[in-house]
C-alpha cells in the first residue's frame, strides 16, 4: 500500500486559483510516484469540494482515482477531508466526529475519515483500514497544555477505532493527518499504541507497505 497526505489549506475564502495550483501539485506528486493506491487531503472545505472535484475528474493523471468523503452537517466549513483511491475496493465509509474540539475546530466538525478497504493485486486482494484525520489546532486554545491535551484525547479517539476495525485484516491500520503536534510528543501520546499503527503526517508525506 502507497499512500500520500497532503494538506491543501483550502480555507475559505479559497481562489480558483488556489484550488487549481493544489490539484496541478497533486497531479505532478502522481506523475513522480506512478504506484500511490492512496490520496489522502485535509482542508477541502465547502466553498472548495465542487472544483476541487471536478479538475480531479478532469485531470488525465487523476481521473483514475475514485473520491470518498462524508460531509458533516455544518455549514460553514465541514470537516474538510478526503481521500482519492485507486486499485482498491472500498467496503465500509465512515466518518466519525471527535467527541471533544473547541473554537473554530468545533465548527468546522473535525474527526476523522475511515475506509476499509481491499487492495486488488495479481496475487488476489489485501484488506486494510485508511484513516484520514486532522486534529485540534492548540493554539486556538491559547494554551500549549491545554491544546497537547485535546490532541491526545482525539488521537486516542482515533486509534481505538480504527483498532477494532482493523481486527478483520490482520495488518495494522495506516493512519494519515495532520496532527498539529510535534512528532516528539506523538511518542508520549501512542503507547500503548505505538507498535499498532503507521502514521504519515505533513507537509506531505508517504507510505508503502
Amino acid at each position: 500500500m502507497n499512500a500520500l497526505f497532503f494538506n491543501t489549506y483550502c480555507i475559505p475564502p479559497s481562489s480558483n486559483e488556489h484550488i487549481a495550483g493544489i490539484v496541478n501539485y497533486i497531479s505532478q506528486r502522481v506523475y513522480y510516484d506512478d504506484d500511490l493506491d492512496v490520496i489522502a487531503l485535509a482542508e477541502v472545505f465547502n466553498n472548495s469540494r465542487g472544483l476541487f472535484t471536478k479538475l480531479i475528474k478532469t485531470n488525465e493523471r487523476l481521473k483514475d482515482f475514485d473520491i470518498y468523503e462524508k460531509r458533516g452537517s455544518s455549514s460553514m466549513l465541514d470537516n474538510g477531508l478526503m481521500m482519492l483511491v485507486r486499485n482498491c475496493v472500498a467496503t465500509n465509509e465512515f466518518f466519525t466526529p471527535f467527541k471533544r474540539s473547541y473554537s473554530i475546530d468545533a465548527l468546522s466538525e473535525k474527526g476523522f475519515l475511515t475506509l476499509k478497504i481491499d487492495k486488488v493485486c495479481e496475487t488476489g486482494r489485501s484488506g486494510y483500514v485508511l484513516a484520514v484525520t486532522h486534529l485540534q489546532n492548540a493554539e486556538v486554545l491559547f494554551c500549549t497544555q491545554k491544546g497537547t491535551a485535546v490532541v491526545a484525547d482525539q488521537l486516542r479517539q482515533l486509534m481505538n477505532h480504527v483498532l477494532i476495525l482493523s481486527k478483520t485484516t490482520g495488518r495494522i491500520p495506516i493512519v494519515l493527518g495532520d496532527f498539529n503536534i510535534e512528532p516528539s510528543r506523538l511518542v508520549d501520546i501512542l503507547p500503548p499504541f505505538h507498535n499498532d499503527f503507521k502514521i504519515v503526517a505533513p507537509f506531505f508525506g508517504t507510505t508503502k507497505d
